[in-house]
């Protein structure tokens, strides 16, 4: 059984995508010298 949509949602959510209000710079803030190596190293379930 597949029900429709909630009227105004978007059918086909793309994944992976951020909101501009989730990047750091929106909030003001640099990269540091270690954002690099936190991004590199996720857990394996990330993707």
């Amino acid at each position: 059984m597949r029900t429709e949509p909630v009227p105004g949602s978007d059918p086909t959510p793309s994944a992976g995508e951020r909101a501009a209000e989730d990047e750091p710079a929106t909030w003001g803030d640099p990269d540091g010298p270690n954002d690099a190596r936190l991004r590199a190293d996720k857990p394996p379930h990330w993707g």
